[in-house]
């Protein structure tokens, strides 16, 4: 009679890392504010969305407004206007954003896998009221 393997002994550690793998992948992609979970496909040519959040982070407050539509089979285009202001320093600071988007996924499935890609540009113009020191 052969002894057994001793490779065999390290067997449940590889299916427990394997598990552990397999799980990690399970989670939902994270988004931006205002989604929860990124949505791999596009709108329906002819439909829109409206997003809005707000948020609030120690001092800082603000609002986000997103508008998007489905302008193409498999294209979507969006456009975002954002507002905060932080009172941790008198005066306070202001922040304004605007921001624009195209997503084009030309491999959509209901269940499983899609491809696309984004493009996206972005501005946001901060104002502070203070006066710099000379």
């Amino acid at each position: 009679m052969t002894p057994p393997l001793p490779h065999f002994k390290t067997f449940p550690a590889i299916a427990w890392c394997i598990a552990l793998a397999g799980l990690n992948c399970a989670v939902p992609a994270a988004a931006e504010s205002p989604m929860h979970t990124d949505d791999a496909g596009t709108l329906a040519q002819g439909t829109m969305k409206l997003e809005a959040v707000a948020f609030r982070d120690d001092k800082t407050r603000g609002v986000d407004l997103v508008v998007g539509a489905g302008v193409l089979p498999g294209l979507e285009m969006e456009a975002v206007l954002g507002r905060a202001k932080d009172r941790q320093y008198e005066p306070a600071t202001t922040y304004r954003g605007l921001g624009f988007g195209l997503k084009w996924v030309p491999l959509q499935s209901d269940t499983g896998w899609s491809a696309g890609g984004r493009l996206d540009w972005g501005h946001t113009r901060v104002r502070t009221d203070a006066t710099p020191g000379r």
